[in-house]
């Protein structure tokens, strides 16, 4: 496994983060979640030294699955995240009051049996059209995230899906060690955002790795079976025409280095991803060993300059060049409420 300094903190966290958003999701059976703790233990086992979750995945199962995984594990040898702000999404409101945070972080540290979480994350940004009444301002949020670094329950905090103005308003008042933005080879919408956070120092951990399972060889034909309102059409613009047809092309390249190299395709983009200097870790979910095993195994080698830029070339050729507008963060397009049914 490879690691990378995360930002302006002294950690060294793997280039691969667990995610565990799939935690709870769908028919979510007793054999899932074993499966699911096999599945940490083994990424753990294989170097993985970051876990990412929230109490809005699976309402609040996958906290509690991740409690169960890390119960009698060092914990001085991982890093653990969660998140707050996303408990009224369903009413157009995200709450990041003192009032809600220091609930949410009590209630997370109870239920996953930890004393303090590494990384404290706003899961998204206010909503553009919340009332105004709803709405908390950045110097309250911020009073509140620094009494909790120094009272020890958070060592250091990051915001999620934020534009460069909300992320600029916030650090007048604390300072953000750490951005979560979508980031993958067929989506580089927030490459313009995480280059100004690198220049500045702040970690970008990136989520949607694997493109909603087709960058790990799945939906190799058009997947129309898929609903509108899968949340995957919703988040991936390569789920809809005309980017799944451009994105077939950039298969070509993937599938060429995979044959070459031996390796399954998800390692090609999971390299890919972690191979550039703006992307300290990539979180990438898995729910069964052998899952966790194929997505792991590409912290063991590299992809050379040459491959990393023909890869790049087809993504650039096909789909098109990185738009530079850098202080507007691109928003998926749906309605907070579909978000809540999606992620709760």
């Amino acid at each position: 496994m490879r690691y990378k300094r995360f930002g302006k903190t002294d950690w060294q966290v793997s280039i691969i983060t667990a995610g565990t958003i799939h935690m709870g999701q769908g028919e979510w059976t007793d054999e899932k979640k074993k499966n699911s703790i096999r599945a940490l233990h083994c990424m753990m086992d294989m170097g993985v030294n970051f876990i990412d979750t929230a109490p809005t995945y699976g309402k609040t199962v996958s906290e509690q699955t991740v409690a169960e995984a890390i119960k009698g594990r060092d914990r001085s040898s991982f890093y653990l995240a969660t998140k707050y702000g996303n408990n009224r999404m369903a009413e157009g409101i995200r709450e990041h009051s003192r009032k809600i945070i220091m609930f949410q972080i009590d209630d997370s540290l109870t239920r996953m049996g930890t004393d303090y979480i590494d990384l404290y994350i706003q899961h998204w940004p206010q909503m553009p059209n919340q009332p105004e009444d709803t709405k908390t301002p950045y110097d309250e949020t911020m009073r509140a995230i620094e009494d909790l670094k120094k009272a020890g329950k958070i060592r250091a905090y990051a915001v999620s899906n934020h534009a460069i103005d909300e992320m600029e308003g916030l650090m007048e008042h604390g300072s953000i060690e750490a951005m979560q933005p979508f980031h993958n080879l067929l989506g580089r919408e927030w490459e313009p955002i995480m280059k100004w956070c690198n220049d500045r120092d702040i970690a970008s951990m990136t989520y949607g790795s694997l493109n909603g399972g087709m960058l790990a060889g799945a939906y190799r034909e058009y997947p129309a079976h898929i609903a509108d309102t899968d949340i995957r059409v919703r988040l991936y613009r390569c789920f809809r025409e005309p980017m799944y047809s451009a994105s077939r092309e950039v298969f070509k390249v993937i599938d060429s280095i995979a044959k070459e190299r031996n390796v399954p395709v998800s390692q090609i983009a999971i390299n890919w991803a972690t191979q550039q200097n703006i992307v300290n870790t990539a979180i990438i979910g898995s729910g069964s060993i052998d899952h966790a095993k194929e997505n792991c195994g590409a912290g063991d080698w590299e992809l050379s300059p040459e491959e990393l830029n023909n890869l790049t070339k087809a993504v650039e050729t096909h789909i098109g060049p990185v738009k530079q507008n850098i202080n507007t963060g691109p928003r998926p397009g749906y309605e907070a409420k579909d978000l809540a049914d999606q992620m709760q």
